[in-house]
């Protein structure tokens, strides 16, 4: 069979980046809920010069001043002052995107390297990765809408390529750009900033093993950004945190779906609902908090097992997800079956699911369908890859300790769109497997 030149592969990707982009332009459904509050967020941001996610004008509601962490809303604000948004906004988030991909391939040539493979000597590479490309369209649905994706999609690949290079030449200039790309996304997604710790004790092991002792200083600072924009968020709302959708997410999602699970919707929105009627009385933010985080806690304490056990399912919806919600909005399909997949998944487990896809159109289970199977084989390959020891035992554990601290701190809310910033470095995993299986044989026992 003819061999297909790389080359191709880019014109492709290019296409298809315009495709999306020029649909999404024309049809306008660039916003989703999240959005709305980024947006005012940039806004505030811009015009008042106060980070803050709802409406400026009426009352204030003190989560919104700690909800949204500040370089997305950033990016909007500036688009905002230049103008052209959304159309200016989208097309960074297309180019962003197109760079992940080249990230993706740089370290598919990284981990060869290692192995001295060449990418030229592979068969079918040009058609399989454009075939997995194909089975995710939540990449290019989600570079088309107002949401922090692809940015922190383009800082954890920066991220981890910059490790990984760091790893392998001993340089402290990648170290330095690793740090700087996870103080980046820390302040992009709120999940990041618990990241600080491990990457103080690893770039800690790191500047003793390689007797640098100046790369400590880079082993602190994301500590201290986190530390100190927490006691910022203190002197704003009276409370020490770093951002209020912490506190939203375990009570109203975590807390919630784990009683519906085990009493009930209807018994769950009781006794939430009650905690709220008491924590309305308490007059400090910080009281209220405090409030709802014990009562949270002290839920899934009380059931450990059935939330540990929700949370591995979440964390398998992370990686299995096909993204039927994405695809709904995106396509502006109309909504069947009540109450949605996430949410029938949340209160019902695999039992609801089934039920719920009975009720959808052929067309989209067929979709949805494909796509699962796309992330099967490509998630299958990445967990192959990180459990063979053909690879350094580092660079699989830089690898799987990224995805499963994203995969994990997602917890049971695993839908789709929260496994993309992970895409292209599954895919670079899945590209170098493939040239290396055809070069080195099926792997090491």
């Amino acid at each position: 069979m003819p061999r297909i030149p790389i080359r191709y592969c880019w014109y492709f990707l290019i296409i298809l980046h315009g495709i999306y982009f020029s649909y999404q332009l024309s049809k306008g459904r660039y916003v989703l809920k999240d959005s709305e509050e980024y947006i005012l967020a940039g806004e505030n941001l811009l015009l008042e010069g106060i980070l803050y996610s709802g409406e400026w004008k009426g009352p204030k509601r003190i989560d919104f001043y700690t909800k949204r962490p500040p370089v997305y809303p950033a990016l909007i604000g500036t688009v905002k002052w230049i103008g052209g948004f959304p159309f200016l906004l989208l097309l960074i988030q297309n180019v962003l995107s197109l760079v992940n991909f080249l990230l993706a391939w740089k370290l598919m040539q990284h981990l060869l390297a290692l192995q001295q493979v060449k990418i030229n000597e592979s068969p079918f590479l040009p058609i399989l990765i454009p075939l997995l490309i194909l089975l995710y369209p939540a990449q290019f649905m989600y570079t088309n809408l107002v949401m922090t994706e692809i940015l922190f999609q383009f800082l954890l690949t920066s991220g981890i390529f910059s490790l990984l290079i760091a790893l392998h030449s001993q340089q402290a200039k990648y170290i330095i750009g690793y740090t700087l790309c996870l103080c980046l996304s820390i302040f992009t997604k709120p999940i990041m900033y618990l990241a600080a710790f491990p990457h103080l004790l690893g770039i800690g092991i790191l500047s003793w093993r390689w007797r640098k002792l100046a790369m400590v200083t880079w082993a602190v600072i994301p500590l201290f950004l986190v530390l100190g924009y927490q006691l910022h968020n203190q002197q704003r709302t009276g409370y020490y945190h770093f951002s209020s959708i912490q506190n939203l997410s375990l009570f109203q999602y975590t807390t919630y779906n784990l009683l519906s699970q085990e009493y009930g919707a209807e018994r769950a929105t009781a006794m939430n609902d009650s905690v709220l009627e008491v924590m309305f009385t308490i007059p400090s933010y910080e009281g209220q908090q405090k409030l709802i985080s014990s009562y949270s806690i002290g839920i899934l304490q009380k059931h450990l097992i059935p939330y540990l056990a929700m949370h591995l399912k979440g964390m398998a919806n992370f990686f299995l997800d096909p993204g039927r919600f994405d695809l709904y909005h995106f396509f502006g399909l109309e909504e069947v079956g009540g109450k949605g997949l996430q949410r029938t998944f949340s209160e019902e487990g695999y039992a609801g699911i089934w039920q719920y896809i009975a009720t959808q159109p052929i067309g989209v289970l067929c979709l949805l369908g494909l796509i699962l199977t796309g992330n099967l084989i490509r998630w299958g390959i990445v967990f192959w890859v990180l459990f063979n020891k053909r690879l350094p035992l580092e660079i699989r554990m830089v690898i799987g300790i990224f995805i499963v601290y994203v995969a994990g701190l997602t917890g049971t809310s695993g839908a789709s769109r929260f496994a993309v910033p992970l895409f292209p470095i599954s895919l670079g995993v899945v590209g170098y497997f493939w040239v290396a299986k055809n070069q080195l044989g099926k792997g090491s026992k």
